[in-house]
């Protein structure tokens, strides 16, 4: 059963359950539009862990630090493994299908693995960060939306993924 009603009549779900856990671990899969030609396809892992929880009243929710790891290929010709800092706050809600929303940074070093423009190959290193919202459905399913980059001129991502 997906739904469970706890005493009091909270319902919660298995995507309660990951998050209310010590560790809570997320594949993502990205897409940033083109900007300036340039458009981003990613993927990664998240490993967060809760530091701070208020299971009920206003702002009810957990506070996550951790770290992540993506690979982004940027088109025309460039790819990037960013290892980044996780710090989340994700709210619950007591909407049915929608479970929490949450506000998420993350900053880090991305390293270039190749970049080819104009046939020159050369490595390059860049601080990465990202800014958005996450949403988390009852069914451990996660959408995401915000802004990142390696530079200022940043990008607007859209990521879906699940909690595992």
């Amino acid at each position: 059963q997906q739904f469970k009603a706890r005493e009091g009549g909270d319902i919660y779900s298995k995507a309660d359950e990951k998050l209310e856990g010590f560790f809570s671990g997320r594949w993502n899969f990205g897409l940033g539009p083109v900007w300036w030609g340039v458009a981003a396809l990613s993927t990664g892992v998240d490993f967060n862990f809760k530091v701070f929880s208020k299971p009920y009243g206003v702002g009810a929710g957990n506070l996550f630090i951790g770290f992540g790891f993506d690979l982004v290929y940027y088109t025309p010709k460039s790819l990037v493994i960013p290892i980044m800092a996780n710090f989340a706050y994700e709210f619950k809600t007591s909407n049915k299908i929608l479970r929490y929303v949450g506000i998420l940074f993350s900053a880090g070093f991305g390293n270039g693995i190749w970049n080819d423009y104009d046939s020159v190959y050369y490595y390059y290193p860049a601080f990465e960060w990202e800014l958005g919202m996450n949403m988390i459905f009852h069914n451990k399913f996660t959408l995401g939306l915000g802004f990142e980059g390696p530079y200022i001129p940043y990008r607007l991502y859209f990521s879906i993924g699940t909690i595992f």
